[in-house]
């Protein structure tokens, strides 16, 4: 559930923050290429809370209904017929060694995030650690090679074979908030992690 958030049709800029457990990996983002948040979304006009997911495509454009502008994702309520819209402000990335890290951050009208699902073949990467050590010392492990990561039943696993160490992203959770993110922050822009697809 989203936290701190008003209940009205306009909502305000809501992240989608993540925590997971790592094992000598650095971090995770998208990858390069064609990617796609997976939500499930409450409408906040009737309550509505449908139990399907659906795909946030952050380079597709929508017309909004009533030329209210342009946004990334729109739909009408199927209980209530209200429409609400959702747009990509922002990007990030999910680091080890920072707690409720902020993935996304979304412009919510009509609408909120309840739930969220890493889904795509090879749409995320990550990096491994260089070093074993400490993960709750940000000077110990940097990033090191880049991975790409297709999530299956929430986890991943990989192998560094510069390093010789296995590689591991489970037991992840999500949450929603209201933003603190600054104007600068919010650049529309997605972070990204290179890493060779084998497809």
């Amino acid at each position: 559930q989203v936290s701190g958030l008003p209940t009205a049709a306009v909502m305000p800029l809501i992240d989608l923050i993540v925590n997971a457990d790592f094992e000598n990996v650095y971090s995770f983002a998208p990858a390069e290429g064609e990617f796609r948040y997976y939500l499930r979304l409450k409408c906040t006009s009737c309550g509505d809370e449908p139990e399907d997911f659906v795909y946030v495509d952050p380079e597709n454009i929508d017309e909004v209904p009533g030329g209210r502008g342009q946004a990334n994702f729109t739909r009408k309520c199927k209980n209530c017929t209200k429409s609400a819209n959702l747009t990509v402000m922002a990007g990030g990335e999910v680091v080890a060694t920072q707690p409720d890290s902020v993935l996304a951050t979304f412009d919510c009208r009509g609408c909120e995030p309840c739930d969220w699902r890493p889904e795509g073949e090879e749409a995320w990467a990550c990096f491994a650690n260089t070093v074993e050590g400490d993960p709750d010392d940000p000077k110990d492990p940097e990033p090191g090679n880049a991975h790409v990561v297709t999530f299956e039943g929430g986890e991943w696993c990989g192998y560094d074979e510069a390093t010789e160490q296995s590689l591991m992203i489970s037991n992840l959770q999500c949450s929603f908030a209201t933003s603190k993110r600054s104007g600068g922050e919010l650049t529309g822009k997605l972070s990204r992690i290179q890493a060779h697809k084998t497809g």
